[in-house]
């Protein structure tokens, strides 16, 4: 699994390229200006659409994008924002 923090809309390749390869990324997008966000997030959903996987959001600034061959499943956010889990720093985003 990566963790990205993109600054600008070219970086949403680098996470395309990562979903190529079979990898699963989480995107923080905590503190982009919005419209790059959606643009961004706009680029990996076409991507995680074009080679059957998916993107899901966790909360209102992170998502996670799976290639079709990771199934992802459950309540995500339930599972990151629960104190047990190994990042809980996620939970104060």
């Amino acid at each position: 699994v990566f963790v990205i923090k993109p600054q600008e809309f070219n970086e949403a390749q680098k996470v395309t390229d990562y979903l190529k390869e079979g990898r699963m990324i989480v995107i923080n997008m905590e503190g982009i200006e919005v419209h790059a966000a959606q643009r961004i997030i706009d680029f990996i959903g076409g991507a995680c659409y074009a080679i059957g996987g998916s993107l899901q959001a966790i909360s209102a600034n992170i998502f996670i994008a799976a290639p079709g061959s990771i199934e992802v499943s459950g309540d995500l956010r339930e599972e990151i924002l629960n104190e047990s889990t190994l990042s809980p720093q996620l939970g104060k985003y």
